[in-house]
């Protein structure tokens, strides 16, 4: 038989452990939540009218015509920062690779390619080794993710 204060400690006991658990779904949850508002937001972001100006620009900006001088415009650095931005919370793990990838796979694909020969040429004539790591940073770790066979759909 068990006594009244086996009894109380094994109630205690339990009550503990439940209330971890639940403080542990609840960071659990509050971290998805977070995740979810910060890439809504950033959504938000990139269809605002003067965003999508600023991407047109940005897609028709012709290396020929202008070279590496005129590359790094208002227009151009938006979008350039955008992305970088989302690399770096992705890289900090502040946002979660599996909503990222549905998003933005295209568009971060279209911004490295287009912007790697300026980025890596400014990271050498201005000895800004860091310039445009998180954009980088999302377009290596989505190359992975594609690489593995992981769907983005």
């Amino acid at each position: 038989m068990i006594d009244v204060q086996t009894a109380s400690i094994m109630l205690a006991s339990a009550s503990v452990i439940a209330g971890v658990i639940y403080y542990g779904l609840q960071i659990r949850h509050q971290t998805r939540l977070r995740q979810t508002d910060i890439l809504s937001r950033f959504y938000s972001k990139i269809t605002d009218r003067d965003f999508l100006e600023a991407w047109q620009r940005f897609n028709d900006f012709d290396k020929e015509k202008h070279g590496n001088v005129g590359y790094f415009t208002v227009d151009n650095n938006m979008v350039l920062s955008t992305f970088d931005e989302v690399g770096v919370l992705l890289m900090k793990k502040l946002v979660d690779i599996n909503l990222v990838d549905p998003l933005l796979r295209d568009y971060a694909y279209l911004v490295w390619k287009k912007a790697k020969p300026f980025i890596e040429d400014a990271r050498k004539t201005y000895r800004m080794p860091n310039m445009g790591t998180g954009l980088e940073y999302l377009y290596n770790e989505l190359q992975k993710r594609e690489h593995r066979g992981i769907s983005h759909g």
